[in-house]
């Protein structure tokens, strides 16, 4: 990836995005009707986020990416480093075109948020995997 930040269609790996919200709230994003393979298709070029070493955020949010591949003609390609994927949770809810039929829910015994002084706060996170039209990328 550039060292630059740029926008890119993106397919997520089960991983909330609004994670904050899910957190407070108890949301997260449905699974819809898509294979993993139809995801990426439908990608056509773009980036595949395989998982995450932390995120953070409120109505904007941050994610570090550890494994993320490039996405060429529908099929993953070669591994790339991001260093940071970010925008606006509300946004980003509103730029996700299709959800796997796939469903995570990752949660941890010790706790995982220690955002704010509040941790090892108890945390879940996940959903589906999805596709989302625009992403900013670093």
């Amino acid at each position: 990836m550039a060292a630059t930040a740029e926008t890119v269609k993106s397919v997520l790996a089960p991983l909330a995005i609004a994670s904050a919200w899910a957190r407070e709230y108890g949301l997260f994003v449905e699974p819809g009707g898509s294979t993993f393979e139809q995801l990426l298709e439908r990608c056509g070029e773009g980036l595949y986020v395989k998982d995450w070493k932390h995120g953070s955020g409120l109505s904007r949010f941050t994610i570090a990416p550890c494994k993320s591949y490039r996405v060429r003609q529908g099929k993953l390609a070669e591994p790339v480093l991001v260093a940071v994927i970010t925008g606006s949770v509300f946004e980003t809810l509103g730029r996700i075109e299709a959800c796997g039929n796939d469903f995570e829910l990752y949660s941890s015994v010790a706790g995982g948020c220690g955002k704010m002084d509040q941790g090892p706060l108890a945390v879940a996170d996940g959903g589906p995997t999805m596709l989302v039209s625009a992403m900013q990328v670093s």
